[in-house]
């Protein structure tokens, strides 16, 4: 459950219907073929889950007035049953799109996106030769050196990319009907989702696929899919902790349930004190988002480096109370661990956002010197 991201009334009265739409499988019908992807896809779009940043007049709307905490909210819900569906990426494209200079294109992708129709995708990963996260650069209409990694879904049509041209920071739209052909399968740890990656040198971008936008903008949307990333590794992680504890109080060993054993006690009350600060610095910067707080982006890279540091290490221990069987393929309980290793990764790592803090800090020192 997502309760812990639940806000106001109108989001408690909208949870039966979420759930219904968006959750009730088993994860392990995303990697045997068994799982409707189209069918969810088609659920989300008709409760407006890819429209929630998108302004009424454009075609969107929220479900309770707060379109960033409800993006959180089914952030959550789809990351408690691992679906593959990328909604911090979707959302985070909506939330730049929204950011452009209003223009019939940019009006355009906005609608189709909001209606499900053609969506929008933000890559969770560009980065250079050497791994580092990078902003490509576009001369003479191509792109420099740099790779793109996103989640494969069925609707999906574009990919947006933030670049810079001449010191101007612009928002490339790249069709993934043109990049698909070329693009490979990496090997991944998340066996939920399809993951591809593309090369992006010497691509190139026509002006007409070219949007204009303001570098902070570019780094808002971004932090915000980074929040809503935490808020899908949070969720898998509570949902992962919670079946530990029910486990633990039906499992018996030496004529007496596990759940007694001091030992599996201080692991279960460690794991639940790591969790509920994974999930206060999520929340935080959820909230600091909808407020339209000026350090929400800061408040994102904190929950990122957080979250990043603690997720593993605690699906590990929640595997550790299964004993033997947390450990078989069969089980799920290795895809949650899974989805929080891959998702480490996912719009910056813990180095890169603590960099990220650095860099801030640093600067504000240097300004009152």
């Amino acid at each position: 459950m997502s309760d812990w991201l639940i806000s106001n009334k109108d989001q408690r009265q909208l949870v039966p219907t979420l759930t219904k739409a968006l959750q009730g499988g088993e994860p392990h019908r995303w990697t045997d073929g068994t799982g409707d992807l189209d069918a969810l896809l088609e659920r989300a779009a008709t409760l407006g889950a890819f429209a929630l940043v998108v302004p009424e007049e454009a075609g969107g709307g929220s479900w309770s007035d707060q379109p960033v905490l409800d993006a959180a909210l089914a952030t959550a819900m789809l990351g408690t049953d691992l679906a593959p569906l990328p909604i911090p990426e979707l959302t985070a494209a909506a939330a730049l799109l929204v950011a452009c200079p209003a223009s019939a294109e940019r009006d355009e992708l906005l609608g189709n996106h909001a209606a499900g129709e053609e969506l929008c995708l933000l890559p969770f990963r560009v980065e250079d030769e050497h791994g580092d996260q990078v902003l490509p650069t576009l001369t003479e209409g191509r792109l420099s050196a740099a790779r793109a990694a996103f989640v494969q879904i069925p609707g999906a049509a574009h990919l947006l990319v933030p670049v810079t041209r001449a010191g101007q920071t612009l928002l490339a739209r790249l069709g993934l009907d043109e990049l698909l052909p070329s693009a490979t399968e990496p090997t991944s740890l998340d066996l939920t989702r399809r993951i591809r990656q593309v090369d992006l040198t010497g691509v190139g971008v026509p002006d007409e696929r070219l949007l204009p936008i303001a570098e902070q903008e570019v780094l808002r949307a971004t932090a915000l899919g980074t929040a809503l990333v935490c808020a899908e590794v949070v969720a898998g992680i509570d949902t992962l902790l919670r079946k530990a504890v029910e486990y633990s109080l039906t499992r018996e060993a030496f004529g007496q349930v596990i759940a007694s054993f001091q030992a599996l006690k201080h692991l279960l009350a460690d794991a639940r004190m790591e969790l509920e600060g994974a999930k206060a610095v999520t929340v935080a910067a959820v909230e600091a988002f909808a407020a339209g707080d000026a350090w929400a982006a800061e408040a994102a890279s904190i929950a990122k480096a957080y979250v990043d540091e603690r997720a593993v290490p605690l699906a590990m221990n929640c595997l550790q109370v299964f004993g033997g069987i947390g450990f078989a393929w069969e089980h799920e309980l290795h895809l949650y661990l899974r989805r929080a290793a891959a998702r480490c990764g996912a719009l910056g790592t813990r180095a890169e956002h603590l960099r990220v803090i650095d860099d801030l800090h640093i600067s504000e020192w240097e300004a009152a010197r």
